[in-house]
């Protein structure tokens, strides 16, 4: 079984982080460095075998989750069971997974049994 979980800074500088994102400007570019576009799709391509997924928006290195790393996981990742999916309070990357993204994970990832959402302000309740 492959996981993968992306966590890789102390608390003290994902607290640093979360008090300069939105007065330092950021664009999605650099809050989402691997998880956008095509390398969201490099990304899920390189780890067909991967079974469970902590993507944390608030301690990784590589981005939060993003529709396009959602639709990369169900194309790529077809053995994908477990995954969870954690962002900052009403962060700027959380608007990037939305229910299109959920939806491309529940048609491609047909094995998926565990999902956990937090802080996922664009999935709606429907």
């Amino acid at each position: 079984m492959y996981t993968a979980c992306m966590h890789c800074r102390s608390e003290e500088a994902q607290q640093a982080e979360r008090q300069q994102r939105f007065s330092d400007g950021y664009k999605y570019d650099q809050l989402l460095p691997h998880t956008k576009g095509l390398r969201a799709l490099a990304l899920a391509a390189m780890c067909p075998d991967l079974q469970q997924l902590c993507i944390d928006e608030r301690a990784s290195c590589l981005g939060g989750m993003t529709n396009d790393l959602a639709r990369a996981l169900a194309v790529h990742c077809k053995q994908l069971s477990v995954l969870e999916v954690y962002f900052q309070r009403y962060s700027l990357p959380s608007e990037l997974f939305t229910d299109e993204g959920l939806i491309a994970l529940s048609e491609g990832c047909k094995g998926l049994r565990k999902l956990t959402l937090y802080n996922c302000d664009r999935i709606s309740d429907r």
